[in-house]
């Protein structure tokens, strides 16, 4: 996401809108990223992004956000920032969290009353690239996730059941030498003075053994709802 200084309306017209969206098209033929979908609203603009390199995507962003403020420096006779920050970034981490996102973007001008449907506003992906057709946009996401979310996910899932696996049938073993490693009794866990120990021991048992919870519960006599009410704090 990117945003005005100071939270201007540095979108304010068709005109600049347009201008925009004339800097992202020129720049991306330039660079080897993918915009999946985007929104230009009035005081900022967001994006969905596939680049496999953050140095592509930093300079992809650097560019078109310099030509902008030149133009909308010159046009408004003024001089200095025209963006808040460079841009804001967040990763997209799962495939639903990557359609959660896609229609996120499609909905801010309904979100800020300018219109009833993604389908209406004009400077939008939904609408410029898609051609307000779902079918197509939702086509074009299936590819997308086939070839990097879908994957990254199964490598993910293939690393978490190899681990667990490897460990099976070792739990109580593992356990054990994890207390003597902490030089702690399963029993002295219990005192409120060890809350933190027995948190960290927890946290190893799940994320590193990939370890059950009731699989401890059975070798630390602490039940599963109390485990999970730890790991959580």
């Amino acid at each position: 996401m990117v945003q005005g200084i100071n939270r201007e309306d540095i979108f304010n017209t068709s005109k600049n809108k347009d201008y925009y969206l004339k800097y992202i098209d020129e720049v991306n033929k330039q660079n080897n990223i993918i915009i999946i979908s985007y929104c230009i609203m009035t005081n900022h603009a967001h994006f969905l992004i596939k680049s496999d390199k953050i140095a592509e995507l930093s300079d992809f962003m650097k560019k078109i956000n310099t030509k902008y403020a030149i133009y909308y420096n010159r046009i408004n006779n003024r001089v200095g920032y025209v963006f808040r920050d460079r841009f804001k970034l967040q990763e997209i981490n799962s495939i639903e969290h990557f359609y959660r996102c896609v229609e996120y973007i499609h909905d801010n001008p309904i979100k800020a009353g300018l219109c009833n449907g993604q389908d209406e506003y004009k400077y939008s992906s939904f609408n410029a690239v898609y051609n307000s057709n779902r079918i197509q946009l939702y086509a074009s996401l299936k590819d997308i996730i086939e070839e990097s979310l879908l994957r990254a996910e199964q490598e993910q899932q293939m690393d978490f059941l190899e681990v667990e696996e490897y460990y099976k049938g070792k739990e109580d073993s593992i356990i054990e030498e994890l207390l003597r490693k902490n030089n702690i009794t399963k029993y002295q866990l219990l005192s409120n003075e060890n809350f933190e120990k027995l948190k960290n021991i927890i946290m190893i048992l799940k994320d590193e053994y990939k370890i059950s919870y009731r699989k401890m519960e059975k070798s630390l006599g602490i039940s599963r709802e109390k485990l999970r009410m730890i790991n959580r704090k």
